[in-house]
């Protein structure tokens, strides 16, 4: 997986996840006709809480819309759009997507068109050998250009840690998952711990 390509449109993927990785968009695809629905909440009263939803409408195409109070008074909601060119293979080539975070430009970030580049390798944890997964790309927002980066390793075949950096923000966090379409979250965004779940299912 040392190759680099420069620029991409999209396929899907062969892994059951999301174009996402906390916020951070990745080369990854959730699968043509299987949806995501992701929530993540603080554990207060009027705390911080975000709900995903994320459908893969074609093989190349994904849409995600999602509504959030992060930083506002109020919850607003938008899309997302992603268009995947490659999907990474493990050890072989990066995958790259571009698309468009916050169409409806609801976000403290506002709209921000995006390049991303996922790289897959194997990596060796306590009861075997699992993808781990790293990003780097772009995004543009309020006409400036950010870097985006972020890593996805796994622990176990259950467990996963991840952190990213989205041009404004660190998070990081893990995930269990206890049985396939299932996963637990516990994240960590600047003064917020987000606890959640993310379940994807086929139909």
């Amino acid at each position: 997986m040392r190759t680099w390509i420069v620029l991409g449109l999209a396929t899907t993927a062969a892994v059951a996840q999301a174009d996402r990785l906390i916020y951070i968009p990745t080369a990854r695809k959730i699968p043509y006709r299987t949806f995501k629905y992701e929530l993540r909440a603080e554990p207060r009263v009027q705390g911080e809480i975000e709900h995903y939803l994320g459908v893969g409408l074609t093989k190349f195409w994904e849409l995600e819309v999602r509504s959030q109070n992060l930083g506002m008074p109020t919850a607003q909601t938008t899309f997302d759009l992603t268009y995947n060119y490659l999907a990474p293979l493990t050890n072989l080539t990066p995958g790259f997507a571009i698309g468009v975070q916050d169409i409806l430009n609801k976000t403290s970030e506002g709209t921000r068109p995006f390049l991303a580049i996922t790289f897959r390798e194997g990596f060796q944890a306590i009861n075997g050998e699992y993808p781990a997964d790293l990003t780097i790309g772009v995004s543009m927002a309020q006409k400036r250009l950010y870097p985006i980066v972020g890593a996805s390793i796994p622990f176990s075949e259950e467990v996963r840690l991840m952190a990213e950096h989205d041009g404004f923000r660190i998070s990081a966090g893990f995930e269990i998952r206890p049985i396939k379409p299932l996963a637990l979250r516990f994240l960590v965004r600047e003064r917020s711990s987000l606890f959640g779940f993310v379940f994807q299912h086929r139909f």
